[in-house]
């Protein structure tokens, strides 16, 4: 390799790394408004619409290391969670009879930023709906890890149904139509310059 394949690679690197810094600031700046519900313990914010956004303009790679940096660097301390809040006492508290009612939510977010960007990818960078579709797809995985963590924790007392009827009411329906707008939004807001991001990595 010579010395300009070099410089070139170094230069894609550090493009890289710039890119996967801003995702985690982006999401770490959505997640600083907080809204909580009073009949569930899992507050309303704006940390889906971050971690989409991410998925679509970053790519597959680039967006779950976002994510996964996101997690990474509040948990380490950074103010980063909803309300300016930081460190694992965030996450490891419990509400009620749910124990750290927000994990399964935050733990889903490096999968549901790479399904969101993976199956924009597929979609075509020309296709608008393509983008909306994969940005409800991030969101559901998203509400699939909030739900089964707090499914789990219901289903013993409960039981199975009765358990999965309790994490409905409290982990996701009530937010379904929030993070469908978010979905849309995410999509109507990285779409139209989508041809200013790279996201192949």
């Amino acid at each position: 390799m010579d010395r300009t394949s070099r410089l070139f690679d170094t230069s894609a690197g550090v493009r890289t790394a710039a890119a996967v810094a801003a995702g985690a600031l982006f999401i770490a700046l959505t997640s600083q408004l907080r809204l909580p519900l009073g009949f569930t313990p899992v507050p309303v914010t704006l940390q889906v619409f971050g971690v989409l956004a991410a998925g679509l303009a970053l790519g597959p790679g680039r967006g779950a290391a976002s994510a996964a940096l996101y997690l990474a660097l509040a948990t380490a301390g950074a103010p980063f969670w909803a309300g300016g809040q930081g460190g694992a006492a965030y996450f490891l508290g419990s509400s009620g009879p749910v124990v750290a009612p927000t994990l399964g939510y935050l733990l889903a977010f490096p999968l549901a930023a790479f399904v969101t960007g993976w199956l924009s990818q597929r979609a075509g960078r020309g296709q608008a709906l393509g983008a909306v579709a994969a940005a409800l797809a991030g969101a559901a995985v998203i509400h699939a890890g909030g739900l089964a963590w707090i499914w789990a924790q219901f289903a013993p007392a409960a039981g199975v149904w009765a358990g999965l009827g309790l994490s409905l009411a409290q982990g996701s329906l009530p937010f379904v139509l929030a993070d469908v707008a978010k979905a849309m939004a995410a999509a109507a807001l990285v779409f139209p310059y989508r041809g200013a991001f790279s996201a192949g990595r």
